[in-house]
């Protein structure tokens, strides 16, 4: 079943990104509700039985970053980054960082037929080359079932990884049918204060969650593979000191900085 996306839907009658044909759109939509009957929505490890997590010990942040022109063009160049911290004290403990070219076109909904390669890459790299720096967790700067599918980025990273996965993202996807209101996100006024996120079938997709005392937005956290949402919500607060995940603010500085260097020399090239 596919999932109406009320923003920019590509395969509308005047689609935002008319490089994604109908066709596209609708491979991918068979392919994310194939993927969607692999999540395993419960927990599956040791350290996730207890609300202290004992027994976890690294948590791992992910993200892609592009430059500002780039990241609604067909194609383009980015970083893609995977930072490991030792849990809880979030200090670096293992970083890659690589340049990649994604030649999948960006489409709302879609983000992860073009990111999901570049990060599992880094992730497989990590676990060949540093076997034991491979993360227990990951939080991944994207949606996970909060999805019009039901199958985000955290989903196609976790079921290809088997590593348990957390969708983080910044902002709400519009998704038919979710009963949010900002009536309802402005009652939250503590850290660790929540609203679960459902459809019109009272299906719980995610939450949002305020994750810092003084921040006004909160983060939008949902499963993407072998965790429950409970624990989802524990990982991702015992990870921060501001309002971004430690783990997925410094995976987004260290690739932001990659882009930045990458644009100056551009830039330098052509004076």
């Amino acid at each position: 079943m596919r999932h109406k996306i009320m923003a920019d839907d590509p395969a509308s009658k005047t689609p935002r990104y008319p490089a994604v044909s109908p066709a596209l759109i609708e491979r991918w939509d068979l392919l994310q509700n194939e993927l969607s009957k692999k999540i395993i929505h419960s927990d599956t490890e040791d350290w996730q039985l207890t609300e202290e997590l004992h027994g976890l010990k690294r948590v791992a942040g992910v993200d892609v970053s592009y430059p500002s022109k780039d990241h609604d063009s067909y194609e383009c160049d980015a970083y893609a980054a995977v930072v490991i911290c030792e849990f809880p004290t979030m200090k670096i403990i293992h970083k890659e960082v690589q340049q990649v070219h994604l030649p999948v076109p960006y489409a709302p909904g879609y983000l992860a037929f073009r990111e999901s390669e570049p990060v599992v890459n880094l992730l497989n790299k990590i676990m060949k080359e540093h076997p034991s720096k491979v993360p227990d967790v990951l939080l991944v700067d994207g949606n996970g079932m909060l999805h019009p599918n039901r199958t985000g980025l955290a989903c196609h990273v976790g079921i290809t990884t088997e590593i348990p996965t957390i969708g983080v993202a910044k902002n709400l996807h519009m998704i038919d049918g979710i009963g949010v209101t900002r009536q309802m996100l402005q009652g939250m006024a503590a850290m660790g204060d929540y609203v679960l996120i459902r459809d019109n079938a009272n299906e719980i997709l995610g939450m949002a969650l305020k994750t810092a005392k003084d921040t006004k937005n909160p983060m939008y956290i949902s499963i993407g593979h072998k965790i429950s949402l409970e624990t989802a919500k524990n990982v991702v607060l015992k990870c921060c000191k501001y309002k971004i995940p430690e783990p997925i603010r410094f995976a987004d500085n260290i690739s932001r900085e990659f882009v930045r260097k990458m644009e100056e020399k551009s830039q330098s090239q052509k004076t």
